[in-house]
């Protein structure tokens, strides 16, 4: 299950949110990244180190791009990407790093939570879209 090995990954060994899930969904889907693939990650964690975009997102959407729209037209898979998006502002009210961390921000366990409710999220739109 993807949120077992987000814990594994966020939690346990301490990755950011968007090496974290992009680990966690190449384990789980078995996408075949290198650990030097991953690592380039590292940059979009904390909203890319600007309170930016979430790095929850970013490390989805890296998932999404090997797992779907490598086999689509630009047109589709922006339609994936767009829609993961869109679904993720319903359901947490922001894609800003900086608005998310307020809310769901503890001291012991980071955005741990929120990284649960994406990786729910990531399964979704891979079930949806996946062939």
């Amino acid at each position: 299950m993807l949120r077992d090995k987000v814990k594994r990954y966020f939690l346990d060994e301490g990755h950011n949110c968007a090496e974290s899930m992009l680990l966690a969904a190449n384990e789980e889907y078995g996408m075949g990244l290198s650990e030097n693939e991953i690592s380039l990650m590292r940059g979009f964690g904390g909203g890319m180190g600007f309170g930016i975009t979430c790095g929850a997102i970013s490390g989805s959407v890296a998932a999404l791009g090997k797992l779907i729209c490598v086999n689509v037209d630009k047109e589709t898979a922006h339609g994936v990407t767009g829609g993961f998006i869109g679904e993720f502002e319903k359901r947490f009210g922001s894609t800003l790093c900086d608005e998310l961390v307020p809310k769901y921000k503890k001291d012991d366990i980071r955005c741990y939570e929120l990284l649960l409710m994406v990786a729910d999220l990531l399964e979704e739109t891979v079930a949806k879209y996946r062939v």
